[in-house]
This record gives structure tokens, C-alpha cells and sequence, in this order.
């Protein structure tokens, strides 16, 4: 049995020695080839990662990593610069290690795809161990590697049999840091100090765990071991690959697991992880529990429809009237005409205007009995725009008045609210914003009244680069649409969750060009993902020696 001590240490280790991260410099960006910005931070498995990557292994989907500590920041679970390993992580890794371990070596046969009954055993653990620790490890391993683990083998074979000798060296190959550790270290680059090349097996795992959040395929590893991903053009080739298919004479079709990487940044993106927790009102809502799942079937499948089957732009993501219901949510909306359980496409341009009038995210952004224009208001402030509101004053009284024969409707009370001098200054920046989604209830159905009044959906939007009047979720998305700053936040957001850490002054120029990328694109979310895989950051890493960058 490993102890937790060996997985830190080790892991430290590594960090103290390939892939430390350097802190950014002061001085301003540059954009030479290669000078990778902000360092390279050693990248741990996230928990969807880590469970992805053992089931492509060993086809064992027990989602292991349940029970991992849940880590995130900048809105996204795969920040490196906050994924320390603490001595409960290791402890969760063992048991994980253990139980995976015994569970693929009760069959060695079935593991090894070897009889050793014929073969002998030996020489089924020769074959299996150089394979297996290739996909596993993402790179080959060495003499030095194959001997230790050989030798671990045939010890604990001798105490147990073959199968314990296969299950310890699993148990181990699970535990170490370069399972656990995305670990890069590359080639020094003679003509810039503290530059490093990644190799072909580093970036066929950085495609791997960006593209597909999983280990890379074997096809990744022989373009890797056949010396075919080390340009940036070879890069991009594989990237579309893996995004979209191998055509082979047949049409292309998105590979499921982009699909699943391209969801789990859209529900990290707009709150969505934690849906399953949604609850409603009984009481005011009781169709909540009867379509919530349907909610979340519809919005799963506009994002697909949105990303892989349109032209796949920030505009339609935003604006379009397509939403896919079946007979449920079809009475639930009030659209006539819609029969059975599937879900089917249908336009809706009365009502609906992109993923921020689904019913599910609506739901999402509001509380247990009524709306919440602040919630609504301040996703799109900081999601949508990257901007953050300062907190609010100490001492200030945060809650709303209470409901009376002047203040009836959640905007009157809301607006009574921002009379206060201490509330104002912030909340100009986001309530307005909220207000637009006011049609929709708590559960995203479409209302024309609150409380007997009719509602007010009127605003404006401030301190953008599309300032002026709005009326409504439509007119409100379609500037959204058209904004820069909004096009350039969305850039921004893909670059966290993309490279999994918060960008710094020293990425200006990535920034800058990844935004003219999307731009040339025509805003498709697709050619960003590529955009990503073709930057210095992703194709370099930056040592302690690297020398600062100078925008120009």
C-alpha cells in the first residue's frame, strides 16, 4: 500500500523541479514566438478528468472521484494555480487506487488481453506494462520504470500470485504524480533562455484533456511517437480531428467527447453545475418537479444545437429562437402542436432569444418563490461583460422592502431599494440588466403580469460599449450579441477554463490574439477551441529564466 506522504512529496517534486510556475513580471507584454506567458502551472486531474481517464483505461465507470474535495476558481473546477494537493487528496487517491485496482486485476486475463495460462505469465505482464503505462502516464516509459514496476510485480507475485502482482503495480501506476499530474517538462529552446518546446506526447496530452477532458487516444500517442505533433499546423489538424471527427469520405460529426467538454464549460459558465439542487417552491410552483428534468434535457440540447449543428457563433448562442421541447414542456410553455416524449425543434421568437431565456438557466438564476433581477443582472455583468461589482458597503440593509399597496411588483420594491445612495452606484450596474428577464417567472415560464400588474421589462444598459435603451430579454441579447466587450469576455472565459488558470497583464498579447481569431471566425465558438491549441502558451512553456514580454 502506498501512503498519502509518497503522493505529496512525489508531487512536489515535480513541482520544484519541471514545471514550476513563475510569477508575472511587471513589465508589459510581447508577443515573440515562443516566449510562453505566465509560466506553466503543473496541472492535476480534475475529478470529471480523473473519472473520464480511468474509464477510457479500463472501461470501469464507477465515478470514483465523487468523494475527491471539490476545487475550482475563476468559475471553473480546473484552476491549476489552486489545485494544491493536501494530505486528504492523497488519502482519496488511495482508496480510489485500491478499489480500481482490484476491481480490473480480479480478470488478468481480460486486463492484460493475455492468457497466461499460454503465454506465461511473464511475459503477459512484459507485453501489458509498456502499453498500458503509455496511456496511462501519457508518454512512454522508461528502462529505469519498466524494471521497478517488474520488480514490484514479481514480489508481490511471490507473496500472493499473479493477480496481487498486477493489482500493486495498477495501485501504484494510479497513485503517482505522473498519473495524477499532467507533467511537462519539454526541450529547451537554444535561442530563447528559459523557453521549453513541449514535446509531441506533452501536447497530445494538452489536446487531449483540453478537447476531450480525457487521456489521449491511441492515435494522439502514434502521431506523438511518429514525431507528427510538433508544428503548430500539425496541432490544429489534430485538434479538428478531434473536435469534429475523422471524415473518411463520410460527413463530419462532433466526437462526443468534445461535446461533454463543451457542456461542462457551459455549466460552469452559466451556473449550471449545481441545477440538480434547484429546488422550487412547492407550494407556488408545483410543476417544478414534474419538468425539471425535461428543463435540463432542453438546455443540454440547445447547447449542442448552438455549438455543432448551427453556424455556431456567440450571436446564436445568444439570440436564436430554436428550442427543442417535448409534449411536457410544450404544455409547461404554452406552445400548441407538440406530441410525445422526444424533443423536437421548434421556434419560439415570441418568447425566446437564446440560452439566457431557457427555462433551465432562468430557473437557475432565481429564488425558491419569485424572480431575482439581481441574480439575472449580475450574470450578465460578469459573465457576460467580465465585469465585477465592487461589494456592497458594511452595514448596508440588503434586503428589499416588504410587499405593500404601492410596492407591489418586485421592480417597484427593487427600485425603492436603489433609492438608497449606498445601494445605487452598484446596483445601476446590474439591476436594469435583470429587469429585461422579468417575463419569465422563477421557473422560466413566460408571464405578461406580477402580482396583477403588468411588468415592466424597460432598461438601460451602462458602461458597455452598447449603452442605451432596451425593452425586454430579446432587445437585451440582441445587443449583448453585437458587443465587443462581450465577444472579448467570452474569449476570456475559454482562456480560464481552457488553460485552467486566471489569465494575468502578462497574457495581453494571447488575449489579443485569440480575440482576432474569434473575430476572423466570425465569432464560432468551434474555431475558437482550435485558436486555443495554436498559441505560445499552449505550444511552449515559460521556466524561471524566460524573460518578460513587451507589448507593442
Amino acid at each position: 500500500m502506498f501512503q498519502p506522504s509518497v503522493l505529496v512529496s512525489g508531487a512536489l517534486a515535480i513541482l520544484s523541479t519541471a514545471t514550476t510556475p513563475t510569477a508575472a513580471t511587471d513589465a508589459a507584454p510581447t508577443c515573440e514566438a515562443g516566449a510562453a506567458a505566465d509560466g506553466s502551472p503543473i496541472r492535476r486531474l480534475t475529478v470529471t478528468e480523473f473519472d473520464n481517464t480511468i474509464l477510457d483505461l479500463l472501461g470501469d465507470d464507477g465515478g470514483y472521484a465523487k468523494n475527491f474535495p471539490e476545487e475550482g476558481g475563476s468559475g471553473f473546477d480546473n484552476n491549476a494555480h489552486l489545485a494544491v494537493a493536501s494530505r486528504l487528496h492523497a488519502q482519496k487517491y488511495m482508496v480510489a487506487a485500491e478499489k480500481i485496482a482490484t476491481r480490473a486485476a480480479a480478470d488478468p486475463r481480460r486486463l492484460l488481453e493475455c492468457d497466461a495460462g499460454v503465454a506465461g505469465e511473464d511475459a503477459c505482464f512484459a507485453a501489458w506494462l509498456p502499453r498500458f503505462g503509455l496511456r496511462a502516464w501519457r508518454r512512454p516509459l522508461d528502462k529505469q520504470e519498466i524494471a521497478a514496476f517488474t520488480t514490484l510485480e514479481r514480489k508481490e507475485r511471490a507473496r500472493g500470485d499473479f493477480a496481487s502482482g498486477v493489482r500493486m503495480v495498477l495501485q501504484a501506476m494510479l497513485q503517482s504524480p505522473h498519473f495524477l499530474y499532467r507533467v511537462e517538462v519539454g526541450a529547451p529552446d537554444p535561442t530563447r533562455p528559459g523557453v521549453f518546446k513541449l514535446t509531441g506526447f506533452e501536447l497530445a496530452s494538452r489536446l487531449s484533456y483540453l478537447l476531450w477532458g480525457t487521456t489521449p487516444d491511441e492515435q494522439l500517442l502514434r502521431a506523438a511517437e511518429d514525431g507528427k505533433i510538433e508544428t503548430a499546423a500539425q496541432v490544429a489538424a489534430q485538434a479538428r480531428r478531434m473536435l469534429m471527427g475523422d471524415a473518411g469520405g463520410a460527413a463530419l460529426a462532433p466526437d462526443p467527447r468534445a461535446k461533454q467538454t463543451v457542456r461542462r464549460f457551459y455549466d460552469q459558465w452559466l451556473g449550471m453545475r449545481q441545477f440538480k439542487d434547484v429546488g422550487k417552491d412547492r407550494g407556488t410552483f408545483p410543476a417544478w418537479r414534474r419538468v425539471k428534468q425535461d428543463l435540463r434535457a432542453e438546455y443540454d440540447r440547445f447547447i449542442d444545437w448552438a455549438t455543432w449543428e448551427s453556424d455556431g457563433s456567440l450571436a446564436t448562442l445568444l439570440t436564436s429562437p430554436v428550442t427543442f421541447i417535448n409534449e411536457p414542456l410544450a404544455k409547461f410553455y404554452g406552445i400548441p402542436d407538440i406530441m410525445g416524449t422526444e424533443l423536437r425543434r421548434v421556434e419560439d421568437p415570441a418568447h425566446r432569444s437564446g440560452v439566457l431565456t431557457m427555462g433551465a438557466f432562468l430557473a437557475s438564476q432565481a429564488k425558491p418563490r419569485e424572480t431575482s433581477p439581481i441574480l439575472r443582472g449580475m450574470f450578465v455583468r460578469e459573465q457576460l461583460f467580465c465585469q465585477i461589482p465592487p461589494p456592497p458597503p458594511d452595514n448596508v440593509n440588503t434586503q428589499l422592502p416588504k410587499p405593500t399597496s404601492e410596492l407591489v411588483t418586485l421592480r417597484e420594491r427593487m427600485e425603492d431599494h436603489r433609492a438608497d445612495v449606498s445601494c445605487a452606484k452598484c446596483h445601476r450596474m446590474f439591476d436594469p440588466l435583470g429587469f429585461a428577464f422579468e417575463s419569465y417567472d422563477a421557473i422560466g415560464r413566460w408571464r405578461v403580469q406580477d402580482h396583477g400588474r403588468n411588468i415592466d421589462t424597460t432598461g438601460t444598459i451602462s458602461q458597455s460599449d452598447v449603452d442605451g435603451n432596451f425593452a425586454g430579454a430579446r432587445e437585451l441579447t440582441g445587443r449583448l450579441a453585437q458587443s465587443d466587450q462581450v465577444r472579448d469576455c467570452m474569449v476570456r472565459q475559454w482562456f480560464r477554463f481552457g488553460y485552467g488558470r486566471t489569465e494575468s497583464a502578462a497574457d495581453a498579447c494571447t488575449l489579443a490574439d485569440l480575440k482576432a481569431k474569434f473575430a476572423d471566425s466570425g465569432y464560432a465558438v468551434r474555431e475558437l477551441l482550435v485558436a486555443l491549441t495554436q498559441t505560445d502558451v499552449f505550444l511552449y512553456r515559460r521556466g524561471p529564466q524566460a524573460p518578460g514580454r513587451t507589448a507593442r
